[in-house]
């Protein structure tokens, strides 16, 4: 989970959510996204690194909360060499 300004990002299971929390009795859902399985989030500026329990880490660029944009992937075996 996620806070910036007045928005929630919550990673729930393999749903990505994006909420409107401006009035906080009232939450409003944004955006719903599919994504493979969640191990664990980090967001730097408009961007939140995603990392998969198999796949590697995700980069979205969540710049307009309306229209997430998943960039690319990184497959988990190019991270190992780079390890």
């Amino acid at each position: 989970m996620l806070i910036k300004e007045n928005l929630l990002y919550l990673i729930n299971g393999t749903v990505f959510s994006i909420y409107d929390i401006s009035i906080p009795e009232s939450p409003k859902l944004i955006k719903n996204l599919s994504i493979p399985s969640y191990v664990t989030a980090i967001k730097e500026g408009g961007y939140l690194f995603v990392a998969f329990y198999k796949e590697g880490i995700g980069i979205d660029d969540i710049n307009s909360p309306l229209y997430p944009n998943l960039i690319c992937i990184l497959p988990e075996f190019l991270l190992r060499i780079f390890n």
